[in-house]
């Protein structure tokens, strides 16, 4: 019985926008034989594979779709991806936050009637 070793690949992906591009990527990985599971997060810019593909070939993959791909090995000279921190408290989020809530609360559609009238 030919038996295959199983690899878990940790990974970084640039060049997504939103959460599409994470699951355009995931399902294009997951079509692949040699792969077991895949999952790409977009908040955190990260995939994780398991299956008996290597890095390079993961990372034809990722490149063909558009998007750059960088290994945990590549990376962080073999050690996992390093976590992130929570976007909460970033200067950038809280700057956007500030400037998307009043477009919301202003927004003319936010207050309507019951009715369903616009106020």
């Amino acid at each position: 019985m030919n038996e295959q070793i199983l690899e878990t690949i940790q990974f970084r992906v640039s060049g997504m926008t939103c959460g599409g591009c994470a699951a355009k990527i995931t399902s294009t990985l997951q079509k692949d034989p040699r792969i077991r599971s895949a999952m790409v997060d977009f908040a955190t810019g990260t995939g994780v594979i398991a299956g008996s593909i290597t890095a390079g070939d993961a990372a034809k993959v990722v490149l063909s779709l558009g998007y750059g791909f960088q290994s945990a090995a590549d990376a962080q000279g073999g050690g996992p991806v390093p976590e992130l921190r929570p976007l909460v408290g970033d200067p950038a989020w809280l700057l956007g936050l500030s400037l998307a809530l009043p477009v919301v609360i202003l927004s003319p559609t936010a207050h309507r009637e019951e009715s369903g009238g616009v106020v």
